[in-house]
């Protein structure tokens, strides 16, 4: 759907209610290149289904345009939706309110002033039963006041994703020239139970999942909660200036804790390099004991589960592409933790933030187009560089991990292309609809390959080497290579045979009747019976 005015009218207002039923559709755009955006109001008794929504005022600078305000109310059901953007030029940005009874899954939310003393757009986010699931919201103006920010859900809230402002990453931003914006975060996470955390992937002890929480930084107008370090924990109610963070819940929580540090996944029979990132889990069918004396190998199955299909609007490339980048480098980091010594940067962070986070000055002889790349694996520890590119493309990966070194070399930092056998560069993992197969075929470059499954799969931890992904990875066949990972069952210590069992006497049926005679014979101590 979509209104649209070149001119000095307002572009129209979009509005769609089901009382009883739900809304589905996809982008919603409502702009005006000299005047107001319109509104964007959907209200259903069900669910709420839409792409992005688009409710911007583009005018020349001195025009006070304002953007439009998005309203969502799903009654009984939940929210989904791609980005929200209702940004003003120079006016006052639009209002972003969405209310559900469920879960509300959102992408980005951008109700920010790109100059003037507009006033950033209030944002509102409530879910009365469910989750609420963002990749980072702001409301900021260059010159006015930013906009007020707020979350409630009675479960969880994550924020997964952040965007890059003054060479900072922030998930939550409501800034502005002037004073007077707030932010306020209500969860259900509990007290003790899975508190909330911010800045859950950052500096040492990186959290891998988070649950509840943001992956970067929080700021408002007058204060700001900042995390480059050591991830931040609030169990409790944390009220710093304009940021509130509460919970709404006292008991115990369904959610698993996370506690800070930790890495969420599976300690294996042997050893850290078998620690996985949300990864495969024990077979029930586990062989835990080995006769050494035969010399056999013992089959170590676990089974791999398959992840939700859930691509949203994002083209289905896109869409496998961001989840092997982010499933790969989270594996990377898993087994290069910060408690370990490790500092690695993943593709979240551009060149700029990663020179300021370890104290480089950045040289003049830096582009801004070289500041804001963003390597797919900086392991800084190690110096080692590696990109993450779909099987067939390591050309090219090699040569932007080239282009990294080249662009670190500037500021005197020497990097090397990260070598094949690095820990960490090689998995199978659970993926969205199916499996994820990866591994380093050449310095610099890590290669990927997706495999559609439904149903779970058990595999054996012994053959899941690097040789053998690459080897699945590389036929021209579609489909999860199960000749390569399946168990094969290996009896290590026969079983014994029984021994032998005299075979039971044959009873003729045509006997039993004197057999009972003689019993009650016996019963009556010779008594006649007639």
């Amino acid at each position: 759907m979509e209104t649209y005015s070149k001119g000095a009218g307002n572009a129209g207002n979009i509005q769609a209610i089901s009382t009883d039923g739900s809304i589905n559709s996809e982008n919603i755009a409502t702009y005006s290149n000299n005047a107001n955006a319109g509104k964007v109001t959907l209200k259903a008794g069900n669910e709420i289904t839409v792409g992005d929504i688009f409710a911007r005022a583009a005018a020349e600078v001195g025009s006070a345009f304002n953007g439009g305000n998005v309203t969502f109310v799903a009654a009984n059901g939940k929210i989904k939706s791609g980005n929200i953007t209702t940004i003003s030029c120079t006016g006052n940005a639009g209002k972003v309110d969405l209310e559900a009874s469920g879960d509300v899954e959102i992408g980005a939310v951008a109700s920010n002033v790109l100059a003037g003393s507009g006033k950033g757009g209030n944002i509102s986010v409530t879910s009365s039963s469910g989750n609420i699931t963002a990749y980072y919201l702001r409301s900021d103006s260059v010159n006015g006041t930013g906009g007020n920010i707020k979350l409630d859900a009675n479960k969880l809230i994550k924020i997964q994703g952040s965007i890059s402002i003054d060479d900072l990453d922030y998930s939550i931003y409501a800034s502005g020239y002037t004073k007077g914006n707030s932010i306020k975060i209500k969860h259900g996470g509990g007290a003790t139970d899975n508190p909330f955390v911010v800045s859950a992937l950052s500096g040492v002890g990186a959290i891998m999942p988070f649950t509840n929480g943001v992956v970067a930084n929080i700021s408002s107008a007058t204060s700001g909660i900042f995390s480059l370090e050591n991830p931040l924990s609030y169990p409790s109610t944390h009220i710093l200036g304009d940021i509130s963070i509460t919970t709404n819940y006292t008991g115990n929580s369904p959610q698993a804790n996370v506690p800070i540090g930790d890495v969420i996944g599976f300690e294996s029979l042997y050893s850290d390099k078998d620690r996985f990132f949300n990864t495969r889990i024990p077979s029930p069918t586990l062989i835990a004991s080995t006769d050494i004396s035969s010399g056999l190998t013992v089959p170590i199955t676990s089974i791999i589960i398959p992840e939700g299909w859930n691509p949203g609007n994002q083209p289905i490339k896109y869409y496998i592409g961001n989840s092997a980048h982010n499933k790969i480098a989270l594996n990377y980091r898993s087994f290069h933790l910060p408690k370990d010594g490790y500092v690695v940067f993943t593709n979240s962070t551009p060149v700029k933030s990663i020179l300021n986070r370890v104290e480089v000055p950045i040289p003049a002889s830096l582009k801004n187009i070289q500041l804001d790349k963003r390597p797919d694996i900086l392991d800084f520890t190690q110096k080692f560089i590696y990109e993450i590119k779909p099987r067939g493309q390591e050309a090219e990966a090699v040569r932007i991990s080239k282009n990294f070194i080249k662009i670190f070399k500037k500021a005197n930092i020497d990097l090397t292309l990260g070598p094949v056998n690095e820990i960490g560069t090689s998995n199978i993992l659970p993926f969205p609809g199916g499996i994820l197969a990866f591994a380093s075929s050449t310095p610099g470059a890590i290669i990927y390959r997706s495999y559609r499954r439904q149903d779970k799969t058990e595999v054996d931890e012994n053959k899941i080497t690097r040789s053998n992904i690459l080897e699945a990875i590389g036929r021209p066949k579609d489909g999860f290579p199960d000749d390569i990972f399946t168990p094969v069952p290996t009896s290590v210590n026969p079983i014994p045979e029984l021994p032998s069992i005299p075979p039971t006497p044959y009873l003729d049926p045509s006997v039993l009747p004197l057999i009972l005679y003689k019993f009650l014979e016996y019963i009556f101590k010779g008594s006649p019976i007639a």
